[in-house]
């Protein structure tokens, strides 16, 4: 079985309409992953001290 499946899909011609319906592609792709998996992708995207700092912020800056 391969790892993909046909679908029919409008693509816009329009850039700006093309980026925004990628974005939201991505944004639907990442809420599908586990905790574990969105801090690994995120880590591989934007490197482990960003996504720590980042983590560290959101988590615990609200007590500052």
């Amino acid at each position: 079985m391969y790892p993909i499946r046909p679908a029919i899909d409008f693509e816009p011609t329009d850039p700006y309409q093309r980026a925004k319906k990628d974005v939201m592609t991505a944004l639907i792709s990442v809420k599908s992953l586990s905790e574990d998996q969105q801090r690994r992708l995120a880590e591989e995207l934007f490197g482990a001290a960003n996504v720590a700092a980042v983590i560290n912020l959101t988590w615990y800056g609200s007590k500052w």
